[in-house]
């Protein structure tokens, strides 16, 4: 019997492409987000995954294809077929600081604004290192009060409107004032209480000047004097 040897060989199906459920995403400070791997085709003979970020001290991603933001930047996030047939996908990553927080810069949460008059509203967002700090400015009613892109209002008749502030980045956060018009446009006089301690008291007085009096001798906590205009 002539000498024979015998050898065993498997075949492997390869892994031709792979597919992720997302390519692109945006993601908050400190957000996550799971990516999803499709394997084609079906039949692989071996289908495990090797997930790495570009940039870790952005966008790291563990062993299953979870991705957590880290800091503010753009990072790829790549996953590679463990076979060996160098097919592989990737995921832009982008990690923006949204804005927690927004605040209307007034005295007060109503402001009152003359018929015709305009009135610039200037909105805060927090963090500082918010990623985008634009908003948006809408009026509740335009019939009372009108507000442009850049937050001037306009008082058109009397009665009450609501202004709101809108993030456009996403988080939306909001901020509100409220804007009274007079049915008839007023004098707006501003006045300082001073009292005989010597503490002065400013207001304002919305109204015709002969309409407006004030005596001293009738308060019943102090004895005081009115300034206006820098005067006695």
């Amino acid at each position: 019997v002539p000498p024979s040897a015998m050898c065993k060989v498997t075949v492997l199906q390869a892994v031709s492409t792979i597919e992720l459920d997302e390519t692109d995403v945006t993601l908050n400070v400190f957000g996550g987000q799971n990516l999803t791997a499709v394997i084609l085709p079906d039949t692989a003979s071996k289908k495990d995954l090797i997930w790495e970020s570009s940039a870790p001290e952005i966008v790291t991603v563990s062993s299953n294809g979870r991705i957590s933001a880290v800091s503010t930047g753009t990072a790829k996030v790549t996953c590679t077929a463990a076979d060996g047939s160098g097919s592989m996908a990737e995921c832009t990553v982008t990690v923006i600081q949204m804005v927690n927080a927004l605040k209307i810069e007034a005295a007060s949460n109503t402001i009152t604004v003359n018929k015709g008059e305009i009135v610039a509203l200037k909105a805060t967002a927090t963090p500082e290192n918010a990623t985008n700090k634009d908003v948006t400015w809408e009026s509740s009613d335009t019939s009372v009060a009108t507000v442009n892109a850049n937050g001037k209002v306009k008082a058109v008749n009397g009665g009450a409107a609501t202004i709101t502030c809108t993030a456009v980045d996403g988080s939306q956060k909001t901020a509100k004032i409220n804007i009274y018009v007079p049915s008839i446009a007023v004098e707006k006089r501003e006045y300082t209480v001073v009292s005989k301690d010597g503490l002065k008291i400013p207001f304002k007085y919305y109204g015709k000047y002969n309409d407006f009096s004030f005596t001293p001798e009738k308060c019943t906590f102090f004895n005081a004097e009115v300034e206006r205009n820098g005067e006695q």
